[in-house]
């Protein structure tokens, strides 16, 4: 089962927690977007049916934003990082129907343990240096 990274890298909190989820999983078993568009695109290539994406919205704008692609997220489950607890942020949150909420303000360790459960995978598979890698690589991409 694939699970697809959505997070914009403005700050650096997207590569850091597409970093995390790496280690949680395994790089082969993720595919890291940063920007929406191309994010959009791969959406519409290939059946996502019963794809588990991770979406992070450090913004309400980016909340927003991924909400305009709704229809590309129907047949997903959804695991959604918010900016913040505030009751409309949350409102917003549901009409995407995730699975799953979690917030900035943690370490993400919530969002790992789900993601281990729901991918099957056990704790702490992956190493650091394959996290880094996943990260470089991710980036690269995004920047050719």
């Amino acid at each position: 089962m694939g699970v697809l990274f959505y997070g914009a890298h403005e700050n650096g909190i997207g590569l850091k927690l597409y970093q995390r989820l790496v280690r949680a999983v395994s790089p082969e078993a993720i595919e890291g977007f940063i920007d929406l568009d191309a994010f959009s695109k791969r959406l519409c290539l290939a059946p996502t049916c019963m794809s588990i994406v991770v979406l992070l919205a450090a913004t309400r704008e980016d909340l927003v934003a991924l909400q305009s692609i709704k229809h590309l997220l129907e047949d997903t489950r959804i695991l959604l990082v918010l900016p913040d607890e505030d009751a409309q942020t949350v409102r917003m949150a549901h009409e995407l129907t995730p699975r799953f909420l979690t917030y900035l303000d943690g370490d993400f360790s919530d969002l790992s343990a789900v993601l281990r459960k729901m991918t099957g995978r056990s704790e702490g598979a992956f190493s650091n240096t394959a996290a880094s890698d996943a990260v470089e690589r991710l980036v690269d991409e995004t920047t050719e």
